[in-house]
């Protein structure tokens, strides 16, 4: 954030300024905006926990693709991971 304040040459008290107007809108504008810029079936989730006692909830939520990954991000197996 510091260095687009920078770049654009915006004033020092920018995010305290953005700050209030976020805080002054209703839920409802939120999720007008919301509804107008994100397009949930373009996004990605990612989720960090027990894979033991998570992982199988998700693929049963119904999502296109649910991938177990390690510390790595290399796909694995829920039978490579250790409980």
């Amino acid at each position: 954030m510091l260095q687009e304040i920078n770049e654009y040459n915006l004033p020092a008290n920018y995010i305290e300024k953005e700050e209030a107007i976020v805080q002054k809108m209703t839920l409802e504008q939120h999720k007008a905006l919301a509804n107008k810029y994100l397009d949930a079936s373009k996004m990605a989730y990612l989720v960090v926990g027990d894979a033991a006692t998570q992982f199988a909830q998700f693929k049963d939520m119904g999502f296109d693709e649910v991938k177990l990954l390690d510390k790595n991000g290399e796909e694995v197996k829920l039978d490579d991971v250790k409980l």
